[in-house]
């Protein structure tokens, strides 16, 4: 029997997101205040409608197991917009959450008004999806460089390896502004910092495959204003329930991190394969998997013929954006 989920976080802090949008502005010194809006654009984009929980659609090569997305339109349900002076005081901050409508997520409102000192200061905005089975946040009151993204991890989840929970991240990084009176500022565009990994699986589904744990040692901890990745790797796994059918070319699909500021070095990832009670009958190493933030890595070959050989040979392409260059390869 499966047990109980039990999260974990790598995070000593949680970010703490109860209602709809929180607002945490700095008192300010009396004098002249101007009112300042900002609107935010770019963490909208989709690729496909996306479910809440995985997905498997029909693509023209064959279904699709998607991880990490959510319905409603949006890829993320946080936003959070941090304000600093020129002292690098923390002066507003303001964190929105989507809502639920009738079941579905709606989109988060990007767009936010304040009102400042005339002056100077630095602008970011974050947008990622957190809480537990998610990821996790930490905000970082002395350093605005060092806010922290975490993976979220799960054990006893009836496997013998922990599950990682891996989701959409955006940033926006900071960018100066001189205010001198009220003002409209130009949509902040924020930059997609995961990679998407797609592991298309040639060869045919054996009928005692029920489940595919992919990952290994993960970039689990991310400073995004900073633009770097800690340099602990975590190991953890993304599952994949692949059900009982004899099926070729299913694409297994996950946001995952790259190591921010070292995008051209390689990444090793293994693939656990296990039976309908949770034992492990095959693995498969994917070596030298290049990922890159705001690109699509896909990898096509055979995973199934563990018995033969435990490193694939996956052959890969690489995407840029989910828009489009696109990274690919063999395994």
């Amino acid at each position: 029997m499966k047990k109980v989920l039990g999260i974990m976080a790598i995070m000593p802090f949680l970010f703490s997101a109860c209602s709809k949008s929180e607002s945490n502005e700095i008192p300010k010194p009396e004098q002249e205040l101007v009112k300042v809006s900002f609107s935010t654009e770019g963490f909208r984009q989709s690729v496909d409608p996306m479910s809440t929980k995985s997905s498997t659609k029909q693509a023209a090569s064959g279904p699709v197991i998607e991880k990490g997305f959510y319905n409603g339109g949006g890829l993320i349900n946080d936003l959070l917009l941090v304000v600093y002076n020129s002292k690098d005081e923390l002066v507003f901050t303001e964190h929105r959450n989507a809502s639920i409508i009738s079941g579905q997520l709606s989109e988060i409102n990007g767009d936010f008004s304040l009102e400042l000192p005339k002056g100077k200061y630095k602008v970011g905005v974050l947008g990622f999806t957190h809480g537990a089975a998610q990821m996790y946040f930490d905000f970082n009151y002395t350093n605005r460089m060092l806010h922290q993204f975490g993976l979220a991890m799960a054990s006893g989840t009836g496997f013998d390896v922990e599950e990682s929970f891996i989701r959409e991240s955006f940033v926006y990084k900071y960018n100066d502004f001189t205010i001198n009176s009220d003002t409209v500022v130009a949509p902040l565009k924020l930059e997609r910092i995961t990679s998407k990994l797609n592991i298309v699986m040639e060869d045919e589904i054996p009928v005692e495959a029920r489940y595919i744990m992919l990952g290994g040692a993960l970039n689990a901890l991310i400073y995004p204003f900073q633009g770097t990745t800690d340099g602990n790797k975590y190991k953890g796994y993304v599952k994949f329930q692949i059900g009982a059918s004899r099926v070729k070319n299913v694409t297994l699909s996950t946001p995952i991190y790259p190591t921010l500021g070292k995008e051209g070095d390689t990444n090793n990832l293994v693939a656990l394969i296990y039976d309908e009670n949770y034992v492990l009958i095959g693995q498969k190493t994917i070596p030298n998997i290049i990922l890159k933030s705001n690109h699509i890595t896909t990898l096509s070959g055979k995973m199934f013929d563990y018995n033969a050989d435990k490193t694939a040979n996956f052959k890969a392409t690489i995407v840029k954006e989910y828009s489009t260059d696109n990274i690919e390869g063999t395994y």
